[in-house]
């Protein structure tokens, strides 16, 4: 039996509960950081508006003169996170937050999933998603993590893993 210091394994039910609710944070986020590498090696960080599917792939239009478009599709790869707005957390020290390690793919303009995603983008960020689109140096990129971490606050840690279907809870984060 383990001793009352040692937090017994979450329920099946529990990692279902904070899936669901990883899930609908990353659906109703309008923005990410994006960290990237360049080509001189040296670490970028920026931010994008973001559209979250149903399977937690993230959608991303950005302009070719934006470093951070150049760099996550001649790597390939980018970290990402998403954050509760400061004025909605309770405490600045323990903001809802998911990082994920996302895998890059430029989507061409004449891939279906191109159109559906930049109407999806369009209701959640306006008219502005039209006008960049039809500008020839904005790209459409998919970001499909393969591992992150949710925090739901102090104490409250979650490794994530990729699924088929989504992103998949797979446990409280060691201390």
């Amino acid at each position: 039996m383990p001793s009352p210091a040692t937090p017994l394994p979450p329920s099946a039910a529990e990692l279902a509960a904070v899936g669901a609710d990883c899930r609908a944070f990353l659906q109703g986020a309008d923005a990410v950081m994006i960290a990237s590498r360049g080509g001189d090696a040296e670490p970028h960080i920026s931010y994008a508006p973001v559209i979250c599917d149903a399977a937690c792939h993230l959608w991303l239009l950005l302009s070719d003169l934006a470093d951070h478009s150049a760099n996550l599709r001649a790597h390939g790869r980018g970290e990402v996170m998403l954050i509760e707005p400061a004025a909605a957390a309770r405490n600045p020290f323990a903001r809802q937050r998911v990082t994920l390690r996302c895998r890059v793919t430029e989507i061409g303009r004449g891939d279906p999933a191109f159109a559906e995603q930049l109407e999806a983008m369009r209701r959640r960020h306006g008219e502005t998603v039209t006008l960049l689109a039809g500008l020839g140096d904005f790209r459409l990129l998919r970001l499909q993590p393969e591992e992150g971490r949710y925090v739901q606050g102090f104490g409250r840690a979650w490794a994530l893993q990729a699924t088929p279907a989504g992103l998949r809870v797979s446990g409280r984060v060691a201390r």
